[in-house]
Protein backbone atom coordinates (compact mmCIF):
# COMPACT_ATOMS: atom_id res chain seq x y z
CA UNK A 1 0.00 0.00 0.00
CA UNK A 2 2.76 2.30 0.79
CA UNK A 3 4.64 1.59 -2.59
CA UNK A 4 0.89 2.44 -4.02
CA UNK A 5 0.82 5.55 -2.40
CA UNK A 6 4.39 6.93 -3.07
CA UNK A 7 3.53 6.01 -6.46
CA UNK A 8 0.11 8.38 -6.53
CA UNK A 9 1.99 10.74 -4.97
CA UNK A 10 4.31 10.17 -7.38
CA UNK A 11 2.37 10.87 -10.29
CA UNK A 12 1.13 14.37 -10.57
CA UNK A 13 5.45 15.65 -10.10
CA UNK A 14 5.76 13.11 -13.10
CA UNK A 15 2.50 14.59 -15.26
CA UNK A 16 4.32 18.44 -14.16
CA UNK A 17 7.81 17.79 -15.49
CA UNK A 18 6.37 16.50 -18.47
CA UNK A 19 4.07 19.40 -19.03
CA UNK A 20 7.08 21.68 -18.77
CA UNK A 21 9.03 19.76 -21.29
CA UNK A 22 6.64 19.80 -23.48
CA UNK A 23 6.17 23.52 -23.25
CA UNK A 24 9.41 24.39 -23.12
CA UNK A 25 9.93 22.62 -26.43
CA UNK A 26 7.24 24.32 -27.54
CA UNK A 27 8.18 27.56 -26.92
CA UNK A 28 11.60 26.95 -28.64
CA UNK A 29 10.11 25.43 -31.93
CA UNK A 30 7.61 28.56 -32.02
CA UNK A 31 10.51 31.45 -31.57
CA UNK A 32 11.32 30.28 -35.48
CA UNK A 33 7.86 29.41 -36.25
CA UNK A 34 6.41 32.60 -35.47
CA UNK A 35 9.38 34.67 -37.28
CA UNK A 36 8.66 35.51 -41.09
CA UNK A 37 10.67 36.14 -44.26
CA UNK A 38 9.38 39.81 -45.47
CA UNK A 39 10.86 40.28 -49.03
CA UNK A 40 12.04 43.22 -50.43
CA UNK A 41 13.04 44.07 -54.07
CA UNK A 42 13.00 47.66 -55.52
CA UNK A 43 12.68 46.43 -59.56
CA UNK A 44 9.84 43.95 -59.29
CA UNK A 45 8.65 45.04 -55.66
CA UNK A 46 5.13 46.69 -55.09
CA UNK A 47 4.33 48.61 -51.46
CA UNK A 48 0.91 46.84 -52.12
CA UNK A 49 1.73 43.17 -52.06
CA UNK A 50 2.01 41.06 -48.99
CA UNK A 51 5.96 40.86 -49.00
CA UNK A 52 5.61 37.07 -48.10
CA UNK A 53 6.88 35.63 -51.49
CA UNK A 54 10.47 36.96 -53.18
CA UNK A 55 8.77 36.15 -56.36
CA UNK A 56 5.90 37.64 -58.02
CA UNK A 57 2.46 35.66 -57.85
CA UNK A 58 -0.55 36.12 -58.30
CA UNK A 59 -2.78 38.98 -56.56
CA UNK A 60 -1.29 40.55 -53.81
CA UNK A 61 1.90 38.22 -53.80
CA UNK A 62 4.85 39.20 -53.97
CA UNK A 63 7.91 41.50 -52.59
CA UNK A 64 7.44 45.27 -51.11
CA UNK A 65 9.44 47.49 -52.55
CA UNK A 66 10.36 49.88 -50.03
CA UNK A 67 12.37 48.99 -46.50
CA UNK A 68 10.26 51.06 -45.14
CA UNK A 69 7.08 49.02 -45.80
CA UNK A 70 8.46 45.68 -44.78
CA UNK A 71 9.24 47.73 -41.18
CA UNK A 72 5.54 48.52 -41.24
CA UNK A 73 4.36 45.00 -41.84
CA UNK A 74 7.11 43.69 -39.42
CA UNK A 75 6.48 41.77 -36.09
CA UNK A 76 8.75 40.41 -33.20
CA UNK A 77 11.21 38.69 -34.45
CA UNK A 78 10.56 38.67 -38.38
CA UNK A 79 13.53 38.45 -41.43
CA UNK A 80 13.42 41.55 -43.86
CA UNK A 81 15.14 40.27 -46.22
CA UNK A 82 16.73 42.53 -49.32
CA UNK A 83 17.01 41.79 -52.83
CA UNK A 84 20.54 42.99 -54.08
CA UNK A 85 19.21 44.21 -57.92
CA UNK A 86 22.25 46.37 -58.49
CA UNK A 87 20.09 49.71 -57.60
CA UNK A 88 20.00 51.52 -54.78
CA UNK A 89 17.24 51.56 -52.11
CA UNK A 90 16.72 55.10 -51.70
CA UNK A 91 15.23 55.76 -48.08
CA UNK A 92 15.86 56.63 -44.69
CA UNK A 93 14.53 54.10 -42.43
CA UNK A 94 13.26 53.88 -38.51
CA UNK A 95 13.86 50.81 -36.30
CA UNK A 96 12.03 51.78 -33.09
CA UNK A 97 9.48 50.03 -30.61
CA UNK A 98 8.37 46.84 -29.79
CA UNK A 99 7.45 45.35 -33.03
CA UNK A 100 11.33 45.70 -34.42
CA UNK A 101 12.31 43.54 -31.24
CA UNK A 102 13.71 40.03 -31.11
CA UNK A 103 11.92 37.60 -29.45
CA UNK A 104 13.51 35.96 -26.56
CA UNK A 105 15.65 33.35 -28.53
CA UNK A 106 15.66 34.65 -31.90
CA UNK A 107 16.47 38.11 -33.12
CA UNK A 108 15.20 40.66 -35.51
CA UNK A 109 17.41 40.17 -38.60
CA UNK A 110 17.64 43.02 -41.53
CA UNK A 111 19.60 40.67 -44.27
CA UNK A 112 20.72 43.09 -46.52
CA UNK A 113 22.45 40.19 -49.43
CA UNK A 114 24.98 42.97 -50.37
CA UNK A 115 22.44 45.75 -51.55
CA UNK A 116 23.09 49.11 -50.95
CA UNK A 117 21.07 51.76 -48.77
CA UNK A 118 21.61 55.28 -50.30
CA UNK A 119 20.73 59.18 -48.99
CA UNK A 120 22.22 60.83 -52.42
CA UNK A 121 20.34 62.64 -54.95
CA UNK A 122 21.16 63.64 -58.26
CA UNK A 123 22.58 67.20 -59.50
CA UNK A 124 20.50 67.61 -62.36
CA UNK A 125 23.18 69.17 -65.34
CA UNK A 126 21.36 72.70 -65.14
CA UNK A 127 22.48 73.19 -61.20
CA UNK A 128 26.08 73.81 -62.70
CA UNK A 129 28.28 76.86 -63.72
CA UNK A 130 31.40 76.95 -65.41
CA UNK A 131 34.21 79.14 -63.81
CA UNK A 132 37.06 77.89 -66.36
CA UNK A 133 39.53 75.76 -67.10
CA UNK A 134 37.53 72.18 -66.49
CA UNK A 135 35.99 73.53 -62.94
CA UNK A 136 32.50 74.16 -62.64
CA UNK A 137 30.26 75.28 -59.67
CA UNK A 138 27.00 74.75 -57.97
CA UNK A 139 25.15 75.85 -55.16
CA UNK A 140 23.93 73.10 -52.90
CA UNK A 141 20.71 73.18 -50.64
CA UNK A 142 23.07 72.60 -47.22
CA UNK A 143 26.64 72.85 -47.49
CA UNK A 144 26.97 71.31 -43.56
CA UNK A 145 28.31 68.24 -43.73
CA UNK A 146 27.64 67.93 -47.41
CA UNK A 147 29.80 65.27 -49.62
CA UNK A 148 29.68 64.88 -53.49
CA UNK A 149 29.78 61.63 -55.05
CA UNK A 150 31.14 61.09 -58.30
CA UNK A 151 29.97 57.51 -60.04
CA UNK A 152 28.34 56.15 -56.64
CA UNK A 153 31.36 56.34 -54.79
CA UNK A 154 32.68 59.43 -52.18
CA UNK A 155 35.12 61.82 -54.82
CA UNK A 156 38.19 63.04 -53.35
CA UNK A 157 37.86 66.13 -51.56
CA UNK A 158 40.20 68.90 -51.14
CA UNK A 159 40.31 70.93 -47.64
CA UNK A 160 39.49 74.42 -47.70
CA UNK A 161 41.39 76.62 -44.92
CA UNK A 162 38.37 79.12 -43.47
CA UNK A 163 40.94 82.23 -44.31
CA UNK A 164 41.17 81.24 -47.86
CA UNK A 165 40.33 83.73 -50.41
CA UNK A 166 40.04 81.87 -53.40
CA UNK A 167 39.28 78.06 -54.84
CA UNK A 168 42.23 76.10 -54.24
CA UNK A 169 43.58 74.06 -56.77
CA UNK A 170 41.79 71.05 -57.82
CA UNK A 171 43.05 68.23 -59.72
CA UNK A 172 40.70 66.11 -62.34
CA UNK A 173 37.79 64.71 -60.34
CA UNK A 174 38.51 66.68 -57.07
CA UNK A 175 35.63 69.03 -55.18
CA UNK A 176 35.82 71.10 -52.57
CA UNK A 177 33.44 73.64 -50.69
CA UNK A 178 34.13 77.36 -51.09
CA UNK A 179 31.82 79.97 -49.48
CA UNK A 180 29.01 77.90 -49.78
CA UNK A 181 29.12 76.30 -53.34
CA UNK A 182 30.38 73.26 -54.71
CA UNK A 183 33.64 73.49 -57.35
CA UNK A 184 34.28 70.20 -59.27
CA UNK A 185 37.19 70.13 -61.82
CA UNK A 186 36.28 67.49 -64.75
CA UNK A 187 38.84 65.79 -66.85
CA UNK A 188 40.16 67.43 -70.19
CA UNK A 189 37.27 67.60 -72.67
CA UNK A 190 34.53 66.57 -69.99
CA UNK A 191 31.57 68.47 -68.50
CA UNK A 192 29.71 67.85 -65.21
CA UNK A 193 26.94 65.96 -67.41
CA UNK A 194 29.45 63.14 -68.66
CA UNK A 195 29.72 62.34 -64.88
CA UNK A 196 27.14 60.39 -62.47
CA UNK A 197 27.29 63.35 -59.59
CA UNK A 198 25.16 63.80 -56.41
CA UNK A 199 25.33 64.79 -53.22
CA UNK A 200 24.61 63.89 -49.78
CA UNK A 201 20.90 64.65 -49.20
CA UNK A 202 18.62 62.35 -46.57
CA UNK A 203 19.74 62.40 -43.19
CA UNK A 204 20.24 59.50 -41.64
CA UNK A 205 20.31 56.40 -43.23
CA UNK A 206 19.39 53.56 -40.40
CA UNK A 207 17.92 55.43 -36.99
CA UNK A 208 17.34 53.30 -33.57
CA UNK A 209 15.59 53.87 -31.13
CA UNK A 210 14.38 51.44 -28.60
CA UNK A 211 15.04 47.91 -29.89
CA UNK A 212 16.57 44.87 -28.05
CA UNK A 213 17.60 41.80 -30.07
CA UNK A 214 18.58 42.84 -33.52
CA UNK A 215 20.57 42.01 -36.30
CA UNK A 216 21.34 43.94 -39.20
CA UNK A 217 23.98 42.67 -41.89
CA UNK A 218 25.77 42.86 -45.02
CA UNK A 219 24.51 45.99 -46.54
CA UNK A 220 26.51 48.97 -47.55
CA UNK A 221 24.86 52.35 -46.05
CA UNK A 222 26.39 55.46 -47.86
CA UNK A 223 25.63 58.85 -48.89
CA UNK A 224 23.68 60.34 -45.58
CA UNK A 225 24.36 63.98 -44.55
CA UNK A 226 24.28 62.95 -40.63
CA UNK A 227 25.15 59.33 -40.11
CA UNK A 228 24.86 56.35 -41.78
CA UNK A 229 23.20 54.44 -38.66
CA UNK A 230 22.19 56.10 -35.24
CA UNK A 231 21.64 53.83 -32.19
CA UNK A 232 19.93 57.04 -30.80
CA UNK A 233 19.10 55.44 -27.21
CA UNK A 234 17.73 51.72 -25.42
CA UNK A 235 19.23 50.01 -28.24
CA UNK A 236 20.38 46.79 -26.31
CA UNK A 237 21.57 43.27 -27.73
CA UNK A 238 22.04 44.88 -30.78
CA UNK A 239 24.99 43.42 -33.96
CA UNK A 240 25.77 45.59 -36.69
CA UNK A 241 27.70 42.86 -38.96
CA UNK A 242 29.63 42.62 -42.35
CA UNK A 243 28.37 46.04 -42.98
CA UNK A 244 29.89 48.83 -45.36
CA UNK A 245 29.84 51.88 -44.06
CA UNK A 246 31.27 55.25 -46.32
CA UNK A 247 30.43 58.48 -47.32
CA UNK A 248 28.20 60.11 -44.47
CA UNK A 249 28.02 64.02 -43.39
CA UNK A 250 28.78 63.26 -39.84
CA UNK A 251 29.79 59.65 -38.76
CA UNK A 252 29.72 56.23 -40.09
CA UNK A 253 27.68 54.66 -37.44
CA UNK A 254 27.02 56.98 -34.30
CA UNK A 255 26.43 54.97 -30.65
CA UNK A 256 24.27 57.13 -27.74
CA UNK A 257 22.58 57.08 -24.48
CA UNK A 258 22.46 53.82 -22.96
CA UNK A 259 22.59 52.15 -26.11
CA UNK A 260 24.48 49.00 -26.11
CA UNK A 261 25.51 47.95 -29.53
CA UNK A 262 28.49 45.40 -31.14
CA UNK A 263 30.56 46.24 -34.45
CA UNK A 264 31.56 43.36 -35.85
CA UNK A 265 33.51 42.84 -38.90
CA UNK A 266 32.14 46.16 -40.87
CA UNK A 267 34.04 48.56 -43.04
CA UNK A 268 33.70 51.51 -42.00
CA UNK A 269 35.51 54.57 -43.89
CA UNK A 270 35.14 58.14 -45.54
CA UNK A 271 32.72 59.46 -43.52
CA UNK A 272 32.97 63.20 -42.33
CA UNK A 273 34.15 64.08 -39.10
CA UNK A 274 34.66 60.34 -37.77
CA UNK A 275 33.71 57.08 -38.65
CA UNK A 276 32.34 55.63 -35.18
CA UNK A 277 30.35 57.97 -32.93
CA UNK A 278 30.21 57.82 -29.34
CA UNK A 279 27.75 59.48 -26.70
CA UNK A 280 28.09 58.97 -22.41
CA UNK A 281 26.83 55.68 -20.94
CA UNK A 282 26.97 53.91 -24.74
CA UNK A 283 28.84 50.65 -24.79
CA UNK A 284 30.38 50.18 -28.02
CA UNK A 285 32.07 46.83 -28.63
CA UNK A 286 34.32 46.70 -31.69
CA UNK A 287 35.37 43.45 -33.34
CA UNK A 288 37.39 42.28 -36.24
CA UNK A 289 36.43 46.21 -38.34
CA UNK A 290 38.11 47.59 -40.64
CA UNK A 291 38.14 51.59 -39.80
CA UNK A 292 40.00 53.70 -42.10
CA UNK A 293 40.05 57.46 -40.95
CA UNK A 294 39.86 60.43 -43.05
CA UNK A 295 42.76 63.12 -43.19
CA UNK A 296 40.70 65.58 -41.25
CA UNK A 297 38.59 63.05 -39.53
CA UNK A 298 38.95 60.40 -36.22
CA UNK A 299 38.71 56.69 -36.54
CA UNK A 300 36.47 56.20 -33.04
CA UNK A 301 35.41 59.41 -31.29
CA UNK A 302 34.65 58.05 -27.89
CA UNK A 303 32.49 60.48 -26.62
CA UNK A 304 32.90 59.85 -23.27
CA UNK A 305 31.34 56.47 -24.15
CA UNK A 306 32.95 53.02 -23.26
CA UNK A 307 34.71 51.55 -26.18
CA UNK A 308 36.06 48.05 -25.91
CA UNK A 309 37.82 46.82 -28.66
CA UNK A 310 38.06 43.38 -28.98
CA UNK A 311 40.03 42.25 -32.33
Amino acid sequence: MSTHGDYVQMKPIYKSVVVAVITTASLCISADALARDIYVNNQIGSDFLDGFSEDRGQGKIGPVKTITRALALARRGDNIVLANTGQSYHESISIQGARHNGLKKKPFLIVGNGATLDGTRTIKPEEWDIVGNAVFEMTPRETTRTLLYLDGKPATSVAVNRDATKVPELAPNQWCIYRGRIYFKCEEGKIPLDYELSLTDLQVGISIYNVRGLIISDLTIQGFRQDGINAHDNVFECELAELRVRGNGRSGISVGGSSRVLIEACLIGSNGKTQVRTEARSIVKLRSNDIISADDGTGVDDGGAQVIQED
